[in-house]
């Protein structure tokens, strides 16, 4: 890789830490979390 993560303290430490990695279905999955977590707490009773 070229950012060299093993030479540069400032690289980030694996292809999935960098910013421009987002995978398609990244914003699906934060959805389906919010979801679960609403209806975590409804469950609760909160």
């Amino acid at each position: 890789m070229a950012l060299k993560p093993l030479q540069n303290p400032e690289a980030p430490s694996s292809p999935f830490a960098m910013a421009n990695y987002n995978p398609a279905n990244r914003q699906a999955a934060a959805t389906r979390q919010d979801e679960a977590a609403v209806l975590q707490a409804e469950s609760r009773g909160g």
